[in-house]
């Protein structure tokens, strides 16, 4: 907040990589990230940076936010299916695990390896900053709001994002058809990957790859989606990278295959 708007009308193009424009409220950051907005104005410029869900409107954009690692790998794992109406805005609980790099370079206490090695522990549950903005881009394409649960977790690893997503069926759908519907929706998306087994952490640590696959659960009437992301590639710096190729038009995936 306190550089961007400083550059703006100075540099041609920004990417900011904090969560200081993702949200359209300045009502609902200061909730949230609990310190008020100083740049207003700047909220209703900014680009969602999900090249999966806004690549016309990133390539012609001045200011992105860039997405967060959770809300990246959540996003992607549900969008399909929700666009297409698949499942219903309601209902949708998010469970997400984190290594310890999302926690940023900053030493504590919870932080060291006593604390984390053979532990898992979930953390601001309820009260997360990224609800907001996995509620608000998902609502961008659901057709009504979206109101999630979302509880992340630490786990004991460095790096990675590994997110389960319920969501209650809206029509009756076989497994070949959802299989179908995201390998479709995904092609024109280089760094999307379906898949039919079920994704992993270590198959993209260090790449700019999101893993997602589907699954029925007939008894409950759920889709279980999953997803894995690298969450200081995909989640952040790599994302940038893909944003700043589409800003000016560069092949998507340059520096990034």
């Amino acid at each position: 907040m306190k550089i961007v708007p400083d550059l703006v009308g100075r540099v041609g193009k920004i990417i900011d990589l904090g969560g200081d424009f993702r949200l359209r409220s300045p009502e609902l950051y200061e909730t949230y990230y609990k310190r008020v907005h100083t740049a207003p104005e700047l909220l209703v410029k900014a680009i969602y940076g999900l090249p999966e869900l806004n690549k016309s409107s990133i390539a012609v954009a001045q200011l992105i936010a860039n997405p967060g690692c959770y809300p990246t790998s959540a996003i992607l794992a549900i969008l399909p299916a929700l666009q297409h109406g698949i499942v219903t805005p309601e209902g949708i609980v998010v469970n997400a695990l984190s290594g310890v790099s999302g926690a940023g370079r900053s030493s504590s206490v919870d932080m060291s390896f006593a604390e984390l090695n053979e532990n898992v522990r979930a953390y601001k549950v309820g009260t997360h900053q990224h609800i907001p903005e996995i509620e608000a881009a998902l609502t961008s394409v659901a057709g009504a709001a979206v109101k999630m649960s979302f509880v992340p977790h630490l786990i004991p690893v460095t790096r990675g994002i590994y997110s389960t997503v319920h969501a209650n069926l809206a029509v009756t759908v076989t497994q070949a058809e959802l299989t179908t519907l995201y390998k479709e929706f995904y092609a024109p998306h280089p760094f999307v990957r379906c898949k039919s087994e079920i994704p992993q952490i270590l198959a993209v640590t260090r790449t700019n790859y999101c893993d997602v696959a589907g699954f029925l659960e007939p008894r409950t009437n759920q889709l279980i989606a999953v997803s894995v992301i690298d969450n200081l590639v995909k989640g952040a710096a790599g994302q940038a990278v893909q944003n700043m190729n589409l800003m000016f038009g560069l092949d998507e995936t340059k520096g990034l295959l």
